[in-house]
């Protein structure tokens, strides 16, 4: 009984926030409205191509990082050390 009274004063939170936000005039517009006209604006949009840029950029040294860091025997392949060959040749020892 408690989960179903729960459950109906969450949807009536729901709807009356719904209503609020889409239907209730603040001014000349809507919640909805104002919103929308500042994710819009000229500003915002200006913020949004500077973050987009920023991001980026980043990503694309980092991937010519990790691009540099990475050593290649000319196949492909990345190159196996010597200790690392040595840990993978005990550990196959050890499963057998």
């Amino acid at each position: 009984m408690w989960n179903l009274i729960k459950t109906i004063l969450f949807f009536c939170f729901i709807g009356c926030a719904t209503y609020g936000v889409f239907f209730v005039q603040l001014g000349q517009m809507t919640l909805a409205g104002h919103i929308a006209e500042v994710w819009n604006s000229t500003v915002i949009q200006k913020k949004m191509q500077q973050m987009r840029a920023g991001v980026e950029s980043q990503l694309a040294q980092k991937l010519n990082r990790a691009l540099a860091n990475k050593h290649h025997n000319g196949s492909g392949e990345t190159e196996i050390s010597d200790s690392d060959r040595q840990e993978l040749e005990t550990l196959l020892r050890k499963s057998q």
